[in-house]
C-alpha cells in the first residue's frame, strides 16, 4: 500500500467552541399536492473544519458528480441488510453464484439485478458510513478524487459522541466496504464488478484523530444519474433499531401509497433467516419507533430535532399487510426511461490530472465545511461543466421531467 501525504497538521490542541461556526437553523420546504402536503427536511450537517485538509486525483481520472442522492439500488433491498449481528453472507442471501464462489444474487426483478461479492453481509451501519464517505467525497470534489476523511469529524457530523466505541465501529464499516464488490443493472443500465469503495488508505499520523483517503469510483456515476433518493442520514442514524433504519431508507423511498405484505418486507430486508411472527413483532417495534419524534443532543449540548417518518394510521393490517401513512417527504430523481437510457453516460474530466505532491504548508482546500454548507447540495459547476455534459437539449429537458418529489 502506497502511504499519500499526511492530509492534517498535526495540532495536540483541541479544537475551542470559538473555532466552530454556530449550527445553522434546518431548512423546511413546504410541498404541496392535490392530496396531502408535509414538510420536507434537507439534511442539516456539523462537520467542523480543521487546517492543513488536502484533496488529490493522485493522477486518475475524475467526472462531475452526478446528483446530491443515494442510488435506490443501495436503499430498497438486503444489500444494507436490517440484522443486528454480523452475519455471513450465505444467512442473508438466498441466492450463489455457480461462477464465483462468495458472489450472491441480491435481487433480480424486471428493473434491478444487484449482485454481491464478500464473504460477511453488509448492515445498516455499514450504509450509514457509506452515505457519510458519499456526502464528503462530493462535497470535495470530482468524482474519483482522493479524499481524506476524519472519524472523529464524521461522528460528529452524525451527532455521535466521540468515543473510541464509535470510531472503532466507523472504521470497521469502512473495512467491510472495501472488501464488498457490486454489480448492479438498474433498467439496462449498469456498472462492472467494483468495490464500494475504490481506494481505502490509512494515515496514522494523528493516533487520536483516524484519518483515511477513501476514492469512490467515477464508474459508479451512473447509478446517481436517475432512480436516486436524498436520505436523511443523521435521522436514520439515530434509530435504535436496526429494522427501522432500514425502513427509514425504504420508505424514503417509496410513497407510503402500496402496502407491502409483511413477508415480502421480511426478504426484501434480508431477514428470511427469523421466523415470521418473530419478524412481525419486530417490525411492530419499528413502527412505534419511526412513529416517534427525537431529540438529540451533540457533545456542545446543541439540541436537534428529528421527525418522525410514520405518521397515526400506520398498522399491519388483518390480511398482514403493512399499511405505512408517510409523515415526511425525501427529494427523489426518477428511474431513466427506455429512450433516454442511451443518454446516461459517463463524462470524464476535460484533462488527467497528475500526481499532486501535498505540502502541509500550501494553501488548504477543505473538505469537510462548515454548518452553513451541505454536503448533500450539489456543488456550483465548474469552469470545465458544461464541457463535460455532451446531451442535446432535448435530451436534458428528458432528465428534467424526470426529477420530481416523492411524497
Amino acid at each position: 500500500m502506497i502511504r499519500r501525504p499526511s492530509p492534517f497538521q498535526y495540532v495536540p490542541k483541541p479544537v475551542t467552541q470559538t473555532d466552530v461556526p454556530e449550527p445553522m437553523t434546518p431548512e423546511i420546504v413546504e410541498v404541496e399536492t392535490n392530496e396531502t402536503s408535509a414538510d420536507m427536511h434537507r439534511a442539516v450537517t456539523t462537520i467542523d473544519p480543521r487546517q492543513g485538509k488536502r484533496v488529490t486525483n493522485g493522477g486518475e481520472e475524475t467526472v462531475a458528480w452526478p446528483s446530491p442522492f443515494v442510488p435506490n439500488a443501495f436503499l430498497r433491498f438486503s444489500l444494507f441488510g436490517a440484522q443486528r449481528e454480523r452475519m455471513t453472507a450465505d444467512k442473508i442471501f438466498p441466492r450463489r453464484s455457480k461462477s464465483v464462489a462468495d458472489r450472491f444474487l441480491v435481487a433480480e426483478t424486471p428493473h434491478y439485478r444487484i449482485e454481491y461479492e464478500g464473504a460477511e453481509a453488509l448492515n445498516s451501519d455499514d450504509l450509514i458510513v457509506l452515505l457519510v464517505c458519499l456526502a464528503v467525497a462530493r462535497n470535495a470534489g470530482d468524482m474519483g478524487a482522493y479524499v481524506p476523511i476524519s472519524l472523529s469529524e464524521c461522528n460528529r457530523y452524525l451527532w455521535k459522541s466521540k468515543s473510541g466505541k464509535n470510531i472503532h465501529l466507523f472504521r470497521q464499516s469502512l473495512e467491510r466496504l472495501y472488501k464488498g464488490f457490486i454489480k448492479i443493472t438498474v433498467d439496462g443500465v449498469g456498472i462492472k464488478r467494483q468495490r464500494f469503495l475504490a481506494n481505502y488508505d490509512n494515515d496514522d499520523t494523528d493516533p487520536n484523530n483516524p484519518v483515511y483517503w477513501i476514492r469512490i469510483d467515477k464508474d459508479m456515476a451512473p447509478l446517481f444519474q436517475a432512480d436516486a433518493t436524498e436520505i436523511d442520514v443523521v435521522g436514520m442514524a439515530h434509530q435504535q433499531q436496526y429494522l427501522a433504519r432500514w425502513l427509514w431508507s425504504f420508505y424514503s423511498t417509496h410513497d407510503g401509497k402500496k402496502d407491502y405484505a409483511v413477508s415480502e418486507l421480511q426478504q426484501l430486508s434480508g431477514s428470511s433467516y427469523l421466523p415470521l411472527f418473530k419478524f412481525r413483532a419486530k417490525l411492530r417495534d419499528a413502527m412505534k419507533e419511526l412513529m416517534d419524534t427525537k431529540t438529540i443532543t451533540n457533545e456542545k449540548g446543541e439540541e436537534r430535532s428529528i421527525r418522525a417518518l410514520f405518521a397515526n394510521g400506520t398498522a399491519i393490517t388483518k390480511d398482514d399487510m403493512l399499511h405505512v401513512v408517510k409523515a415526511r417527504r425525501s427529494m427523489m430523481i426518477g428511474p431513466a426511461k427506455p429512450a433516454d437510457a442511451a443518454a446516461i453516460v459517463v463524462q470524464p474530466a476535460t484533462r488527467q490530472a497528475a500526481p499532486a505532491r501535498v505540502s502541509p504548508r500550501s494553501a488548504p482546500s477543505v473538505p469537510f465545511v462548515g454548518d452553513e454548507v451541505d454536503p448533500f447540495t450539489k456543488r456550483a459547476p465548474q469552469a470545465q461543466q458544461g464541457d463535460r455534459d455532451t446531451r442535446s437539449p432535448a435530451e436534458k429537458a428528458a432528465a428534467r421531467q424526470r426529477a420530481f418529489v416523492a411524497l
